[in-house]
C-alpha cells in the first residue's frame, strides 16, 4: 500500500538555494530504505521527533503514555529486538523510547536509553543523527536537574563531536538554545550571589 507513495518521495524533493530541507532528506532516506525492504521501526514517532513535537507531547501526560505504550507494543511484537534489529533500528528505538520515558517523567530510564544510543553510535550506518540527538537529550536532562557543568559538556559534545548527519542544523539550533539557557541561568546565579 505504501510502495507507490514511497517511490514518489525522492521525486518530490524541493531545493532552496540549491539545498534540500533536512526533513526532506530524512524522509527520502526512510523511503529509500523502505523500498529496499528494510524495516523502519517507529518511523511515525521518528518524524514527530524530527519536527520537534515531543515538547508538545510532554505537556500531555495521557498522550505521552499513549506513545510510550506504542513503543512498548512495537518492542513486544519484535521479541529480542535488540539482538535481531540492526544497530540503526536499535538506536532509533532507544532514542524514541527515551523521549517517551522523559515525557512521562521516568528520567533514569530515559538516560539509560540515551546512553544505549551513544554506546552503539560507532556502528551506525544510516541514522547517524541518533547519537548527537541522544547526547543533546542527556545534556537537556542534566540541565533540568540543575547540573549545568555536565550539561554544557554534553551539549558541546553533541555540537562538536558529530558532523555531516541529517538534521544537523536543526539539532544545532536546539543545542544553541539549551546552551543559551544555561548561560542565562549561570549569569542569574552570579548576579544573585553578588
Amino acid at each position: 500500500m505504501c510502495l507507490p507513495y514511497s517511490r514518489k518521495v525522492p521525486l518530490l524533493e524541493q531545493k532552496i538555494a540549491g539545498y534540500s530541507l533536512p526533513i526532506e532528506k530524512l524522509s527520502i532516506n526512510k523511503a529509500e530504505r523502505y523500498l529496499r525492504g528494510e524495516p523502519l521501526p517507529l518511523c511515525g514517532l521518528e518524524m514527530v521527533f524530527a519536527w520537534n513535537k515531543f515538547e508538545v507531547i510532554q505537556k500531555s501526560l495521557p498522550l505521552a503514555k499513549l506513545h510510550l505504550a506504542t513503543v512498548w507494543e512495537y518492542a513486544a511484537m519484535a521479541p529480542a529486538a535488540e539482538k535481531k534489529a540492526g544497530t540503526d533500528d536499535f538506536c532509533v528505538i532507544n532514542l524514541i523510547q527515551g523521549l517517551c520515558l522523559k515525557s512521562v517523567g521516568r528520567l533514569d530510564e530515559a538516560k539509560r536509553c540515551f546512553d544505549n544510543v551513544l554506546a552503539n553510535s560507532s556502528r551506525l550506518q544510516h541514522d547517524h543523527y541518533t547519537a548527537p540527538a541522544a547526547c543533546w537529550q542527556l545534556g537537556v536532562l542534566l540541565m533540568e536537574e540543575g547540573n549545568c557543568e555536565q550539561a554544557s559538556q554534553k551539549l558541546e559534545t553533541a555540537r562538536s563531536a558529530y558532523k555531516g548527519y541529517v538534521l544537523e542544523y536543526r539539532l544545532h539550533f536546539r543545542i544553541h538554545a539549551a546552551l543559551t539557557a544555561i548561560n542565562k541561568y549561570k549569569t542569574q546565579e552570579q548576579n544573585t550571589n553578588v
